[in-house]
This record gives structure tokens, sequence and C-alpha cells, in this order.
């Protein structure tokens, strides 16, 4: 009797609130998209990864002392905050999606979050050295608003004229100095610095450096477009798209060497429209 009782308030329930009966194929493809939705964020969480790993290894913090910043200062301004939030936004929805599939009640925050971010950094490193990180950073760097900004910030850090920071692609040189192409569109003419290693210089600009290529110097302005660089390093591959942009490229800067030879951007294609 008591299960009559308990049987028909449940019917009663169900008639009540109008509760239709689910096929087992609704839960096998709802479970199944969660997954498939789990798997995606892991995917993209990885990729962030990879393309913090490219980004840093061409970070500078090896002569940070010279810009007049703290380590922690330069850390700070060139931290690619997007892509750990990024990670982060991912990393929670594998956890959201995990906790949401059938037996996802028995695993801990921890462990789904631990279990994440380890996942994210194998792969992220798998893809950093497959080349995908390269590959989002060029796409980004020739199409993002702020790029500099945003998703590279070394870019932004490192184009500070009035704070003794420039960088660009060497349009010329010779044994006084530099012609540069800035970020901006704009030509410098960069002098040695007195107090330079000359022997040095000339040396490291003989055996790395090329007509074409993105360096970042440490200097002071003298003049109007004129800079006296203290440093000059390779700017690394990051951010090389960004002088694909409209009204970046000059040909004629470039006509008269071996783009492919030295890297210059001109020996990259446009990534189309």
């Amino acid at each position: 009797m008591i299960n009559n009782k308990f049987d028909q308030e449940i019917l009663g329930e169900i008639k009540d609130k109008k509760i239709i009966p689910r096929a087992k194929w609704y839960f096998l493809l709802k479970n199944s998209l969660i997954w498939l939705i789990g798997a995606l964020a892991l995917l993209f969480s990885s990729l962030s990864v990879s393309v913090m790993i490219y980004l840093f290894q061409y970070n500078g913090l090896d002569f940070y002392q010279k810009t007049n910043k703290s380590l922690a200062e330069v850390i700070i301004l060139t931290l690619p905050y997007f892509w750990l939030v990024f990670l982060a936004l991912f990393i929670f929805v594998v956890y959201y999606n995990i906790k949401h599939t059938k037996k996802g009640y028995r695993y801990s925050l921890v462990l789904i979050i631990g279990i994440s971010v380890a996942a994210s950094l194998v792969l992220g490193i798998l893809f950093h050295r497959i080349g995908w990180g390269q590959d989002i950073d060029d796409i980004l760097g020739e199409r993002a608003p702020l790029y500099g900004q945003v998703f590279n910030r070394q870019m932004d850090f490192w184009f500070e004229p009035q704070e003794g920071r420039l960088t660009g692609l060497i349009i010329s040189q010779d044994e006084k100095g530099l012609s540069i192409l800035d970020l901006e569109g704009n030509t410098w003419e960069v002098k040695f610095s007195p107090e330079q290693d000359l022997e040095n210089t000339f040396k490291f600009i003989e055996q790395s450096m090329e007509t074409g290529m993105p360096i970042k110097l440490i200097g002071q302005i003298i003049e109007d477009n004129q800079f006296q660089a203290e440093i000059i390093r390779p700017m690394g591959p990051p951010g090389r798209r960004f002088f694909h942009r409209p009204g970046m490229m000059r040909p004629d800067f470039f006509q008269n060497i071996d783009c492919k030879k030295n890297n210059c951007p001109l020996a990259h294609p446009p990534l189309g429209p």
C-alpha cells in the first residue's frame, strides 16, 4: 500500500511537471558533446601554452639591466596576460565539462585542474616543437588589432624610444651605423655609442645581422629620428609578420638584398585575406 502511494506521487509529479522521458541516444549524445567540448578546450589551452613558450624564448631577459627596469618590471611589462587568461579560461571549461559527465562527480577539483594543466603543458610543448605557436603568432602579428598591446607585449615594450628602447627592420647599414624601419613605418638613423664595444658590435653585426632583419636596440634619442645605440640585438621571430601590415612594407628598401637568405619580411608572402 505504501509502495502504491509512493508510485502515485511520482506519477502525479511527472504529470504535473509534464516530464517527458528521454531516449537513451539523447544521453549518449549529450555525454559525447560534453567530452568533445572538453577536448576542444584542452586543445585551445595547449595552443596557448605553445605560443607562450614561443614568446618566452625571445624575451630579452638576459640583458634586462640595460633597460633601466628591474627584472620584476620587465616580466610584468612583457608577460603574455592574454594567453594566461586564455589558458585559465579553457582549463575551467575542461573542468566544468568533466564535472558534468556521467562519472564526473567522482573527481576532485584539484585532480581535474592538475591533470588539465599537465596535459596542456605536455601538448603545448609538442605543439611548439611542431611550430604551431609560431604559426599562431604569425597570423596574429599580420592581422590582429592591438597585437603589441595584447598578444605579444614584447613588441610594445621594445618600442619606447623615449625610454631608450627601439625596434624595427634594418634597411641599410655601414661602419657608422644603421637605418631602420620602426613599427610605425618611420625610419631612424642609428648611430653607434662611443661607449660601445665596437669590435664586438661589428663582429656581431657581421655574423648575425643582415639587412631586412628585425632588431631591438637600447640607447637614447639624440635628435629627431636619430638614435644612439649602446646595445643591438636581433628581435627574434615573434612579431615578424607585423611588418606585412598595410603601409608597413616598402619593397624598395629590400630590392638589393636576398630576402630569402636574410629572412626579411619580404621572404614570407602575406598570409592572404
